[in-house]
């Protein structure tokens, strides 16, 4: 009954339903550890030896105190949307910890921006073992609501602070894997983005690279849509004729993919060296196979108490 109460409350935010879909074949048997479902998927990079990790996303963590009055109301909303999201983020910092994995974080950690949230994502977030990838929800003040535009560059300067190294694209070596950070939380990527995966590219070492948005793919969008053809996709690099399906036209023009970021997706789908791709946002365990071989996985919602050890061999 709670768990029904919890779904049903969730659904609002736009996406939750689909936690309640069956498991996708590329995923391993799930199990329970620390209160928390860990799945587990493997990822083919050619290492000498093998990396595990633990990667999570879309934990919608609530945070806020009296410097931000004027969204005391929402927080308490939200937070009932979003009621065991603290413990299961709790959680899964330890399980990764107590087995030592670097955790790799796809984004929405937290729900909205405040002065308690953004503290929070410096403690957690900044922190040495975590890799981590920028979700919208990183930039909203107040939950998709059009009384502010989102990703200002104020807030995007203060996500840059708490986390220590380029948002909007970065790159980490671990173990002969290069690890690319990018911000596509506007569905879309930018010309400068594309040159510095070129640049990546030109080092010579298998990749592995997390945003927050998947880039679309024909199986992503048919577990997302489904058969009505009535939903919003939530992908990034959509085609003209699969937008056209969603009767939202404010959605259609703010996913319409730009020239960068098609170029972006062909790079990624077709580059032998892109090894995987993990996302979010979609709030579900999907995973597919792209035309170079390399494995796009999004992960299931943190908020619910899911995560994924991932290997990368």
């Amino acid at each position: 009954m709670l768990r029904r109460k919890f779904i049903s409350t969730v659904v609002g935010a736009g996406l939750a339903a689909l936690c309640v879909r069956a498991a996708d074949s590329h995923f391993l048997p799930e199990k329970k550890a620390n209160g928390i479902k860990i799945g587990q998927i493997r990822i083919n990079a050619g290492l000498s030896k093998p990396l595990k990790f633990l990667h999570f996303t879309d934990s919608h963590v609530v945070e806020i105190d009296g410097r931000d009055s004027d969204r005391l109301e929402l927080a308490e909303k939200r937070k009932k949307a979003f009621f065991y999201a603290p413990r299961f983020f709790l959680r899964t910092m330890e399980y990764a910890r107590a087995n030592k994995m670097k955790m790799l974080c796809t984004g929405d950690t937290i729900d909205f921006v405040s002065h308690k949230s953004l503290e929070f994502l410096k403690q957690n977030m900044g922190a040495e073992d975590v890799i981590f990838a920028v979700g919208n929800h990183e930039f909203s003040r107040y939950v998709g609501s059009r009384r502010e535009k989102e990703h200002t560059e104020e807030v995007c300067a203060l996500i840059q602070s708490c986390i220590g190294y380029d948002i909007s694209f970065a790159s980490r070596q671990i173990g002969g894997l290069n690890i690319i950070t990018v911000d596509n939380t506007q569905y879309q990527f930018s010309s400068g983005q594309v040159e510095q995966l070129k640049a990546e590219i030109r080092k010579g070492l298998p990749i592995l690279v997390m945003f927050h948005i998947p880039v679309y793919t024909e199986k992503f969008f048919n577990e997302i849509v489904g058969k009505t053809k009535k939903r919003c996709s939530y992908l990034a690099g959509v085609p003209d004729e699969k937008l056209a399906l969603n009767p939202n036209e404010g959605q259609r023009n703010l996913h319409r993919p730009q020239k960068a970021t098609l170029e972006f997706a062909e790079i990624i789908k077709n580059e032998p060296l892109v090894k995987g791709i993990l996302c979010g946002h979609v709030h579900h365990n999907i995973a597919d196979v792209l035309p170079n071989g390399a494995l796009m996985v999004s992960g299931a919602m943190g908020a619910s108490g899911n995560a994924l050890e991932v290997v990368v061999g």
